[in-house]
C-alpha cells in the first residue's frame, strides 16, 4: 500500500504544469473559509470524527444536504439518522468524505456569467461520471471506490474557474468545441498545450487536496497506455479515465460513447452484457441523489439511453 502511494505521489508532479507562470495575473479564487476549513479537515489522513461533525453542523445547507442523503433510500438505512455524528459513524469515513466534498464543491465553485456554462448540465456530467467510475472501481479497485467518486467529481471542476478567470482565451475554445467531435482534452491541447483536467490538478494543489487526488484528477484526460507507462494501471485512475469518456450532458455523442464501450471491454474485460448491468446500476444511483443535488434527471437518463443504444446484444449461445 505504501510503494503505491508513493508512486502516485511521484507522478503528481505530472499532471501540474508550469500554471504560476501560465496564469499571472489571474486571480483563482479561494475556497470560502469555511468551505476550506471543512475541505482541509475531510481530506486529512485520519479526520477528527468529533471535530468534523462540528463543522458539518455549522454549516445548515452542506449539514442538511449530508442528512438528507444518509436517510435516502440510496444508503436504505435501518433506523432514521437525526445527527451528523451519527451519520459518520454508521457510513464511515469514506463514503462521508465523498458526500462532504460534494455538497461543498457545488457550493464553492463559481458561476461564471453567461450561456456557454450550464451549472445544472456541469453537475449532472460530474455526478453521473463519478457514479460511474464508483462502479467501474468494483472490478479494479474495490477497497478505493470512494476514491474513485471523489476524483472523478472533482475531475472538471477547472471548467467554471477557466471560463470565468481566463474566459477572454478559453470561451472562444469552448466555442469552437461545442461544434466539434473530438474531446475537449484534445481541442484545449492543440491550442494550449495543456487541458482542463491538468489545470483542474493545479487548482486543486493550490487548495491544498492530497496528492494522490491531485494525481487522478490530473490524469483523468489520459489512456490506458499513458497509465502504464506510469504504472498507475492498478490504481482509481484506471477506473477515472474510463468513466471520463462518457458523452456529456452538454454534447451527447453516439460515436463517443461507442468509444467508452470499446474501451470498458479492452481496460477492464467487461462484456455488453456486464456494462449494460452497471450502466443500469448507476442511472437507479443518479435517479436517487439528483433530487439531493437539485438536478433533474432527464439530462443524465439521455446520456445513459444513448451508451445503452450503443451496446451490442448479447452474443447468442451455441
Amino acid at each position: 500500500m505504501f510503494e503505491l502511494l508513493d508512486r502516485v505521489r511521484r507522478h503528481a508532479s505530472i499532471a501540474t504544469g508550469n500554471f504560476e507562470r501560465l496564469f499571472a495575473g489571474v486571480e483563482i479564487p479561494p475556497l470560502p473559509t469555511a468551505i476550506a476549513r471543512l475541505v482541509a479537515e475531510v481530506n486529512r489522513d485520519e479526520p477528527d470524527q468529533t471535530r468534523l461533525a462540528k463543522m458539518v453542523g455549522a454549516m445548515p445547507e452542506i449539514g442538511g444536504k449530508v442528512l438528507s442523503t444518509v436517510n435516502s433510500a440510496y444508503f436504505a438505512l435501518p433506523n432514521q439518522v437525526s445527527s451528523i455524528s451519527h451519520g459518520l459513524n454508521l457510513l464511515g469515513m469514506k463514503r462521508i468524505r465523498s458526500l462532504v466534498l460534494s455538497f461543498a464543491m457545488r457550493s464553492a465553485l463559481p458561476a461564471p456569467p453567461g450561456s456557454l456554462f450550464d451549472a445544472t448540465r456541469f453537475w449532472s456530467d460530474s455526478l453521473l461520471k463519478a457514479l460511474l467510475a464508483r462502479a467501474l472501481a468494483d472490478h479494479c479497485c474495490p477497497a478505493e471506490r470512494e476514491e474513485a467518486f471523489t476524483a472523478m467529481l472533482l475531475s472538471d471542476i477547472a471548467l467554471p474557474v477557466l471560463l470565468g478567470s481566463w474566459g477572454e482565451y478559453y470561451r472562444p475554445l469552448i466555442e469552437q468545441w461545442r461544434d466539434a467531435p473530438e474531446r475537449l482534452s484534445l481541442a484545449e491541447r492543440a491550442s494550449f498545450q495543456w487541458d482542463h483536467a491538468q489545470a483542474g490538478a493545479w487548482i486543486l494543489q493550490n487548495w491544498e487536496f492530497p496528492a494522490e487526488l491531485v494525481c487522478f484528477v490530473g490524469l483523468h484526460t489520459s489512456d490506458l497506455g499513458q497509465l502504464r507507462e506510469l504504472e498507475l494501471e492498478q490504481t482509481v485512475a484506471l477506473a477515472v479515465i474510463h468513466a471520463a469518456r462518457l458523452p456529456s450532458c452538454q454534447k451527447a455523442d453516439a460515436r463517443r460513447a461507442t468509444q467508452m464501450i470499446e474501451a470498458i471491454n479492452q481496460g477492464l474485460g467487461l462484456e455488453a452484457e456486464a456494462q449494460g448491468a452497471l450502466m443500469e446500476r448507476v442511472g437507479n444511483e443518479y435517479r436517487e441523489l439528483c433530487h439531493l443535488f437539485a438536478l433533474a434527471p432527464g439530462d443524465g437518463e439521455r446520456v445513459l439511453a444513448l451508451v445503452a443504444e450503443q451496446l451490442p446484444p448479447p452474443a447468442e449461445e451455441g
